[in-house]
């Protein structure tokens, strides 16, 4: 099954701007993912953003009929977009605005790839992940919207944000995604305190998710000993992702 991997400038009336937004499409799609920090996500052609990528072009081949959307990041607006609450940390993430990001994507951005590319009607399942502050904003997605992401990625997660405040968010959803891949390293940062800490709190996630009633079936974590906050390793666990979400 061949596949085209296009880049498009999406005009949004949300976010008054324009967004990159790269597209693999399969001939026959049975499935798509959203992804957030789309100049990391493919090896080819090359891209701005982080040096190493997701290698999702690949990836994606273990999963046939697996469409992948990569929403290009707002560079130093990213953490006003992906962030539901505010990281008073974080210069970049005082003032959040994930709500009108997520708009963009439910309100905007999945009627226009029905439109652009309208073989994309057919998949049956709609995922969306991210890394980091990006798999914040995906979580927020499948809690703000229940029901229009069934497949949810997660790829160390900030979880500190608002007090873990999107840990509660979890624990009072009334409908979650089917399958929900959620994978940290043990060395996310180079202070091994902190790093305990951003792996209990990814530890609780999955707690609450098993108490909403995901079982092994439906909830894969990983831990992975002695990865870090690197997309190295975010594309090392990617495939494994890929086939539990959508395989």
């Amino acid at each position: 099954m061949s596949a085209t991997l296009r880049t498009h400038r999406v005009a949004s009336r949300i976010l008054h701007e324009v967004r990159l937004v790269r597209v693999f499409m399969p001939d026959e799609p049975r499935a798509a993912l959203f992804l957030n920090d789309g100049q990391n996500i493919f090896t080819r052609p090359r891209t701005v953003g982080t040096r190493e990528k997701w290698g999702a072009d690949t990836a994606a081949a273990l999963v046939p009929g697996l469409a992948i959307v990569a929403i290009d990041n707002a560079g130093d607006g990213r953490g006003r977009d992906y962030l539901p609450y505010a990281n008073p940390a974080d210069p970049l993430g005082r003032r959040p605005q994930g709500d009108r990001y997520l708009a963009f994507v439910v309100e905007e951005l999945l009627g226009w790839l029905a439109g652009r590319y309208p073989e994309s009607r057919r998949a049956k399942r709609v995922g969306i992940g991210g890394s980091s502050y990006g798999a914040v904003s995906a979580l927020h997605a499948a809690l703000s919207y229940p029901g229009t992401f069934d497949r949810l990625l997660l790829e160390s997660p900030s979880l500190f944000i608002g007090g873990r405040r999107l840990v509660d968010d979890t624990r009072d959803a009334t409908r979650l995604p089917a399958r929900v891949h959620l994978a940290i390293g043990t060395a996310e940062t180079r202070d091994p305190h902190v790093s305990a800490r951003v792996l209990a709190d990814a530890l609780d996630l999955a707690q609450v998710l098993r108490g909403k009633g995901l079982g092994p079936r439906r909830l894969r974590l990983q831990i992975d000993e002695g990865a870090s906050h690197h997309e190295r390793h975010w594309a090392r666990r990617l495939p494994g992702a890929l086939r539990f979400l959508f395989g």
